[in-house]
């Protein structure tokens, strides 16, 4: 199924594939969004001009009534094209918008690709899955409940997940995950009208694993004491769990409003930074236990 075909049925991304096709691919989806955006645009210009034409026609219909004409109908069939013509826009405005793609995600996948390969062999594949869907899509609804004093519906969307094999012969995994809450609450104001608030609050989670040869650090869990002294986390991003085994490690962090500010690509490089700091932090944890032996 080509890249298209994916988008479009399900609004999802997923290959095993080496970094030369990922980059292809990649390019596919920006050249589906530039699609999609132009063909948005060109749609809600006619729904527009719908509106336009309902005004027109409006107003042409109230004046030749007003001078006692006997075809204010054409005034009325004027705002009736215009009315089709607006509904029409409109739909497919909404139909196109769904494949407008967050930039973002895919720059992230480009981004975050184009760093690994530097420690892979060309012909090793990635393991990938990119959800180009809203963090709120009733797939990704988990719960209803309060939060605070709102009401709120809570949902959970892993969006990016990309694993692949290293040039050492470990294994690696990295996931980013957004956590989105659609709050809302209801009062009733001082002169009795009942109003209703709506709140968005948005966090997320970055989870990098790597699944080693037991061999290659074989007193690394005698020094995980020292595993929280040797992580480097950027300001704004906590520490969520460390969890290990013999032959493996998995870093976990939390954050809120990291990403909060910046353009797609500023975000981008955010995320790619992260998994970056994060992978490192992994091999230093590794690194200072073969030290220890």
């Amino acid at each position: 199924m080509t890249v298209d075909e994916q988008l479009r049925s399900s609004l999802v991304y997923e290959a095993t594939a080496n970094a030369a096709q990922v980059a292809g691919d990649v390019a596919g989806m920006e050249q589906f969004d530039r699609e999609n955006e132009k063909k948005q645009k060109t749609w809600l210009a006619v729904g527009l001009v719908g509106i336009l034409l309902i005004g027109c026609g409006a107003a042409t219909a109230i004046l030749l009534a007003a001078q006692n004409e006997m075809m204010p109908v054409v005034g009325g069939v004027v705002a009736v094209i215009g009315l089709i013509t607006a509904i029409v826009g409109f739909v497919c405005y909404a139909k196109f918008g769904k494949f407008n793609l967050e930039d973002m995600r895919y720059i992230v996948l480009k981004n975050l690709v184009r760093l690994l390969k530097t420690d892979m062999r060309d012909e090793d594949a990635f393991q990938i899955k990119v959800s180009f869907l809203a963090h709120n899509h009733k797939h990704h609804f988990q719960r209803s409940g309060a939060a605070g004093s709102w009401n709120a519906k809570f949902y959970r969307h892993p969006w990016l997940t990309i694993a692949g094999r290293l040039l050492d012969g470990a294994r690696f995994c990295v996931t980013i995950t957004e956590k989105q809450q659609d709050r809302h609450r209801s009062k009733i104001s001082a002169s009795g009208k009942h109003k209703t608030k709506y709140k968005t609050k948005n966090s997320g989670e970055a989870a990098v694993s790597i699944k080693f040869k037991a061999k290659r650090y074989p007193r690394f869990t005698s020094g995980q004491a020292e595993i929280h002294n040797a992580l480097q986390l950027p300001d704004g991003v906590l520490l969520k769990s460390v969890d290990s085994t013999d032959e493996s490690l998995t870093i976990r962090v939390k954050y809120a409003d990291f990403f909060a500010t910046g353009n797609d690509e500023a975000k981008a490089a955010k995320y790619v930074d992260l998994a970056a700091v994060m992978m490192l932090s992994c091999y230093h944890i590794l690194n200072q236990s073969r030290r220890a032996s």
